[in-house]
């Protein structure tokens, strides 16, 4: 994840990991000992998780520049390789991403 991130975070691109019911030092400890870039999120009352109808962990959800949620997948991913890069670069590619700004989305979702 840290690779893909670090490859796409001068596009309009922004990846969270959101921590369920995970205790803040923990996360913290976690992504400093494996030395993560990206935003994490603790999801300390289980909301988020709820909104977003958690199956199981891990859980990946793409949400497109325009804020709408266009893919799940339950379960660990590579996110090395080719299928999920082409996936990213078109949804990338889509006219609202080209107007928004790295990380965030037109809508301020």
């Amino acid at each position: 994840m840290e690779q893909l991130y670090q490859d796409l975070r001068q596009q309009p691109f922004a990846m969270w990991a959101v921590n369920y019911q995970e205790r803040p030092e923990a996360v913290t400890h976690f992504f400093s000992v494996h030395q993560l870039h990206f935003l994490a999120l603790v999801d300390t009352e289980g909301s988020v998780s709820a909104r977003y109808e958690l199956l199981g962990l891990p859980t990946t959800y793409l949400i497109d520049c325009g804020g709408q949620m266009v893919g799940r997948a339950v379960g660990p991913r590579s996110w090395s390789n080719d299928a999920i890069r082409t996936l990213l670069a078109a949804l990338l590619g889509d006219a609202s991403c080209r107007q928004s700004t790295p990380g965030h989305s037109p809508a301020g979702k």
